[in-house]
């Protein structure tokens, strides 16, 4: 058996919710990067700004399908005296006109087509006019002999022009959208499809992106059955381990989650000492408090951790307890959570998440908030912070929020029922219907 005294109790001294969040933010250091291709990184956070490696477009293209016209050539258009162009070809998207355009010529041009030389304005198809001739030569461009620009004969066209047409109407000039060296996305952002497209028109084949930190899950308790075991007498089933799971993918990062440990020390050390060697933070659930069989302060003894805290002055989930490695541990973290569902979450939410946040290169890192009226009064005041399962409803006069029936840190249901949690400051004397009440977003 390893060796270690289980008897001994730690002290227990309980800090502010602040307080602690300082002290794990003061541990904190900068967030890992890695380079990921492509087709890997949507999701991840840009850890570089995302930079206009040329101008975009890359050159004057048409915006709509029409003809490429000289601007200069429909300076004295007007309605009852047109101005010609006689129609010389056509020009796909991809394609490239072998010649400058001369005065008096258009081309028949596609939408995404780079402008002819010489041609600064685009009339739509809807608004030309067009004159059939007698057959002659005409040429075009076409995609699949772009290399050779070999002329094809075409039936000649006359474009009628009744009206004035300015230089670049219907075109997107060379970097209108975004020029050369332009921050397109800082570091920070969350690659989206968006991102990823900019990333690809950009020729973005690898990007360098947060790396995301290897999170463990593990809960502690002989009175833990699997999700498919079925009910025994005395023994409930895990829900914490899956809860926790699920929260750390919803920023992105997706966990391993261990089996659940029996309340049987010589196997958990064998066991959290594995886990603690393939991850960087390990969340353990349960084991947390001061019972004769609650092990983790022992077991953050044994891995020889700095302890940040192991109480907080609050409701539910004042067992949190948080440590940091040391030595060749240096940068991991063990989170441990209480085993009632709620103090579970709770504790997840206000010191967990923040972390998982920061090492993926974010700024926005705890839960939005919003401000509510009290639908009613509580019953009694109360000695620490208190976090409550609640409902907030959009009313005509703004928001209100009401705190669930019943508050119990281990009904597993009311979180499944509340869509925020109800910060109450410390006080003897309770909030009243009306006073204005902090929410936090679940």
């Amino acid at each position: 058996m390893t060796d270690l005294n289980l008897s001994v109790r730690e002290v227990r001294i309980p800090i502010a919710v602040e307080e602690a969040g300082r002290r794990i933010v003061s541990r904190w250091s900068r967030p890992d990067t890695v380079q990921v291709s492509l087709s890997d990184a949507y999701g991840y956070v840009l850890a570089e700004p995302l930079v206009a490696e040329h101008d975009d477009p890359p050159f004057d293209r048409a915006v709509m399908d029409g003809y490429a016209i000289r601007s200069q050539d429909t300076e004295l258009a007007a309605h009852h005296q047109p101005v010609t162009c006689q129609i010389v070809g056509t020009l796909p998207a991809g394609a490239c006109w072998p010649a400058s355009l001369q005065k008096g010529e258009a081309v028949r041009i596609m939408t995404g087509a780079m402008l002819p030389e010489g041609s600064d304005a685009v009339i739509p198809f809807e608004e030309a006019e067009i004159c059939t001739q007698e057959d002659s030569g005409d040429q075009v461009a076409r995609q699949d002999d772009r290399q050779e620009d070999k002329p094809h004969e075409l039936t000649a066209r006359t474009l009628v022009i009744r009206s004035p047409y300015k230089a670049g109407k219907h075109v997107a000039g060379r970097g209108s959208f975004t020029s050369v060296g332009s921050c397109i996305a800082e570091p920070g952002t969350v690659i989206t499809s968006g991102t990823v497209a900019a990333l690809a028109a950009f020729g973005y084949q690898q990007v360098c992106v947060y790396r995301p930190p290897v999170v463990g899950i593990m809960a502690m308790g002989s009175e833990l059955l699997e999700v498919n075991q079925p009910l025994q007498a005395g023994r409930i089933r895990d829900s914490n381990s899956w809860m926790l799971d699920s929260l750390v993918q919803e920023q992105a990062i997706f966990p391993h989650r261990y089996s659940s440990l029996p309340d049987q020390w010589d196997r958990c050390v064998t066991e959290v000492e594995q886990a603690w060697s393939e991850v960087d933070i390990l969340l353990m659930s349960g084991g947390a408090s001061v019972g004769d069989y609650d092990f983790l302060p022992s077991l953050l003894k044994y891995l020889d951790t700095d302890i940040l805290f192991n109480k907080v002055a609050m409701r539910p989930g004042s067992v949190t307890t948080v440590a940091c490695g040391k030595g060749d541990s240096e940068g991991k973290w063990i989170f441990g959570l209480s085993g009632n569902p709620a103090s579970c979450y709770v504790g997840f939410q206000l010191f967990v998440r923040p972390l998982l946040r920061h090492q993926l290169g974010l700024s926005d890192l705890h839960l939005p908030q919003t401000v509510a009226r009290l639908r009613c009064s509580l019953s009694s005041g109360n000695a620490y912070t208190r976090y409550m399962r609640a409902i907030v409803h959009q009313e005509q006069e703004g928001w209100t929020v009401e705190p669930l029936p019943v508050d119990h840190p281990g009904m597993v249901a009311a979180l499944a029922q509340a869509n925020a949690l109800m910060i109450v400051p410390p006080s003897e004397e309770p909030p009243e219907a009306g006073d204005e009440m902090t929410v936090l977003w679940m």
